[in-house]
């Protein structure tokens, strides 16, 4: 289905997806203009990737970003993802977790 949408070059606004996968961050990372994204990935394979490719394509319009995990791990707001939120300049609503380190 993403390799379709891809290659086709249909730009999804709104992307609610349970779960990451090659072919989806292959597709997101494809166009720019996503809005809404909400996913609930499994496990840590796609984070590192999104944070530094696939989220830039779209730090100008996206306005609502939800990353759903049940664990800690790089999906959440740490170091790896600051840099690459801090460049959303639309985005309005975030729901993900926060770690925080306590000295």
């Amino acid at each position: 289905f993403w390799v379709a949408l891809t290659r086709r070059g249909i730009p999804l606004v709104t992307l609610l997806v349970r779960d990451t996968t090659d072919a989806l961050m292959e597709y997101i990372e494809s166009y720019s203009g996503l809005e809404v994204l909400s996913l609930s990935p499994a496990d840590n394979r796609h984070a590192e990737a999104f944070y530094a490719r696939v989220l830039r394509r779209h730090i100008r319009t996206l306005r609502k970003l939800s990353i759903e995990i049940t664990s800690r791990g790089k999906w959440g707001v740490g170091p790896c993802a600051l840099d690459a939120l801090s460049r959303c300049t639309k985005l309005v609503e975030l729901n993900m977790p926060i770690y925080m380190h306590h000295e």
